[in-house]
C-alpha cells in the first residue's frame, strides 16, 4: 500500500480551506494531515479519472472507498459517521469533528479508474 501524503491548499480563507491531494493509484491509499482543528466541519470527494494525467473525468466506477478520521481527542482512526463513498454512485460525506488527518483507503478494487483523487473542504461552520 502506498500513502500519498502531498496536499495542495487552495485558499487562506478564515471561514474554509480547500485540499487535494496528489492523482494516486487504484491501489493507493491517500492521506491528508495536519489539519487546523479551527475547520472542524468537513466535507470530502472522491473525483476519479479515466486516464494518467488526471484530465478525463468519469463519473461512475466500480468499488468502495472507506474513510478514517484522526482526531485531536483521541490518537487513533475512527470511522466518521458516513465512512464509505461507492465508485458506482459517488456522493460527497461530511462529519464534523477536530481532525487531525483524514485516510482513504480503496477497500473494494476499482475498475475502469486510471487515477483518484481526494477533495477535502474544510470549514468554520
Amino acid at each position: 500500500m502506498v500513502v500519498i501524503t502531498t496536499r495542495n491548499r487552495s485558499g487562506n480563507d478564515v471561514y474554509q480551506r480547500t485540499f487535494s491531494s496528489d492523482l494516486a493509484d487504484p491501489t493507493d491509499s491517500v492521506e491528508i494531515s495536519k489539519l487546523s482543528s479551527i475547520f472542524p466541519h468537513n466535507f470530502l470527494g472522491i473525483q476519479m479519472f479515466s486516464d494518467a494525467a488526471g484530465t478525463v473525468p468519469i463519473i461512475d466506477s466500480t468499488g468502495v472507498f472507506t474513510i478514517a478520521v484522526k482526531t485531536l481527542a483521541s490518537n487513533q482512526y475512527e470511522a466518521p459517521p458516513e465512512a464509505t463513498i461507492d465508485a458506482t454512485d459517488p456522493i460527497t460525506v461530511d462529519w464534523a469533528a477536530l481532525n487531525g488527518t483524514v485516510r482513504v483507503t480503496v477497500t473494494t478494487p476499482l475498475t475502469d479508474t486510471v487515477k483518484w483523487q481526494v477533495v477535502l473542504q474544510s470549514v468554520r461552520t
